[in-house]
This record gives structure tokens, sequence and C-alpha cells, in this order.
């Protein structure tokens, strides 16, 4: 449910970006400060181990080359960026579990 949900907020972000400036290079750009910026944020506050956050961070970073263009190019665009994501996190979480990075708590 928690990646339905960032899904759903990632897609608010898109459109209203769209509806706002009426371009995918300002959405794609829009979208990397806002959503990068939030895991920049949220990783800071909460005192994450560095490799963790930088990965995630990146990751989110990453997101708005793909999302943006799904949603607004592609049609199904957002179940395809829903699936990467749910996708991103299941590979994540066994990764992690596998390999945890210096500082990761399970």
């Amino acid at each position: 449910m928690e990646i339905l949900v960032q899904q759903l907020l990632v897609s608010v972000l898109v459109l209203e970006l769209y509806f706002n400036f009426h371009s995918l290079k300002a959405v794609i750009i829009g979208y990397a400060i806002c959503f990068g910026g939030a895991h920049i944020i949220l990783f800071f506050l909460n005192g994450s181990a560095i490799f963790y956050s930088l990965f995630m961070t990146i990751s989110a970073f990453l997101t708005s080359l793909v999302f943006p263009y799904l949603m607004l190019r592609v049609r199904g665009g957002f179940i395809y960026a829903y699936v990467i994501h749910f996708s991103f996190y299941i590979i994540l979480a066994v990764l992690f579990h596998t390999f945890p990075p210096p500082g990761y708590v399970i």
C-alpha cells in the first residue's frame, strides 16, 4: 500500500507540474528537484545510514528520467511506472536483507 500511495503522490506531482509548465523537460526538472529533494530532507532528518540514503536519493533522482515520460507520453504509463517502482522496492528489500550495508538495521 505504501508504494501505491507514493506512486499516487508522484502522479499528482507530475500532473501538477505538467499543468503548470506544459513541458516535459520542465516537469522532469521540477520532479527531480521536488522528489529528489524530498529524499534528501527525509534522510537528513531521520539519520539513516549514508549508503542507504545516498542509494535511495540517487534512485529518486533517476526516476525523474523515467516516470514523467511514462505518465505523460505512454498509454497506461501510470501502471508501468508503478510496476517499476514496486519491482525496485522488492529487489531493494531482497538485496538489503541479503547484503545489509554498514549501519543498516534490519
